[in-house]
């Protein structure tokens, strides 16, 4: 067997039971006989909210896709956010594990100056496959294929967990932030981000009332996701210390619903509910269309859809964590801001900041 190079041999310590592929050295495949049944699943038989397989076909059948990258604006957006929080971080991550990598999308953002190593891990084996050369040449990148929502990794191995636009999906937030902290090194941070409730509400609306007008009744068909104001308690109930979160809306624009679901589709964001509706009948999403259009139309956009992004950072607790800063200390006050801007703002006189705002 080709002998295994060093930061590989590094690496290897970090996972339980695996199976490596002796000629390339860039994926890593879980021994199912060797996962306990207990492993496999996050959360009780009576809290499972998310069909995890059917996830995991869905982002199968989206990597399969042959215009597979023009569908992946939000979630390149929105990894580049959490990359560029990376390179806000003073000290250099040895190891960094992107859970939820799926294509590679944070990866992509990261340079030999802020990590050493990148660990990926996702369920679905399509993105990982597409996920291959997306980093930076000089950073090696090792490919877990195994559910995100287990974070299958050591205590205190990495110096820093990242994650963007994955965790919506998981059936158990408290236990997957508390094994993201167990995987964190003292004085480590998670950096990541997950959709919030007030993501896609104009679709929502729009299929509760087209179904309430014929069928007398509603069905499932978008996901609910975490109120944002729930994540920092659930990171603090994990254990997490100097937590920081912020809230952010992306709209895109839609010529029509079809071609909204199309792209949520190549996303791999489609409903993956347990108690899912089957399907929704061609007159329901035609009514559905002209609906989202009277009620959400704007003049740059037939059918535009808002996407809420909770963002949040938390530390691993140890000696050198960052702490805030004591009351008192600061060295400015919001009322002399003004001397710190250079000359006035003028505004005509009829001038009203209401208009154009939303």
């Amino acid at each position: 067997m080709t002998s295994l190079p060093s930061c590989s041999r590094t690496i290897l310590s970090l996972f339980h039971n695996l199976s490596i592929n002796s000629r390339k050295f860039d994926q890593i495949f879980f021994k199912k006989n060797l996962i306990g049944k207990h492993f496999l699943c996050t959360v009780s038989e009576g809290t499972i909210i998310f069909d995890r397989e059917t996830k995991r076909i869905q982002r199968n059948r989206a990597a399969q896709l042959d215009d597979y990258d023009v569908c992946q604006y939000v979630k390149d957006e929105i990894a580049y956010r959490v990359a560029d929080k990376v390179f806000d971080l003073t000290k250099f991550n040895d190891i960094c594990i992107d859970i939820g990598c799926g294509s590679g999308h944070i990866a992509t953002n990261l340079i030999k100056e802020n990590v050493g190593v990148i660990i990926q891990c996702d369920m679905s084996a399509g993105l990982i496959r597409r996920s291959r050369g997306a980093a930076d040449p000089e950073v090696p990148v090792l490919s877990v294929i195994a559910d995100e929502s287990m974070a299958p990794f050591r205590e205190k191995s990495a110096d820093l967990v990242v994650s963007s636009l994955s965790a919506h999906w998981i059936n158990d937030l408290e236990k997957w932030f508390s094994r993201c902290l167990s995987i964190l090194r003292p004085d480590c941070p998670l950096i990541g981000a997950m959709l919030a409730n007030e993501t896609l509400y104009e679709l929502r609306i729009a299929l509760q009332l087209a179904e309430m007008e014929r069928l007398g009744g509603i069905g499932l068909h978008i996901s609910p996701f975490v109120r944002a104001d729930d994540v920092g308690s659930l990171m603090s109930q994990a254990g997490f210390g100097m937590i920081t979160l912020d809230t952010d809306e992306l709209t895109v624009g839609y010529p029509n619903i079809f071609a909204l679901l199309y792209d949520l589709q190549g996303m791999g964001e489609s409903n993956a509910l347990r108690n899912r509706s089957a399907h929704v009948r061609k007159d329901i999403l035609i009514a559905a269309d002209t609906i989202y259009r009277s009620m959400f139309s704007r003049d740059d956009a037939p059918c535009p859809a808002t996407f809420q992004i909770v963002s949040f950072i938390g530390w691993r607790p140890g000696p050198l964590m960052p702490k805030p800063a004591k009351r008192g200390s600061q060295k400015a006050s919001f009322k002399d801001i003004s001397k710190f801007v250079e000359g006035k703002v003028s505004f005509p006189e009829d001038h009203n900041p209401k208009i154009g705002k939303e």
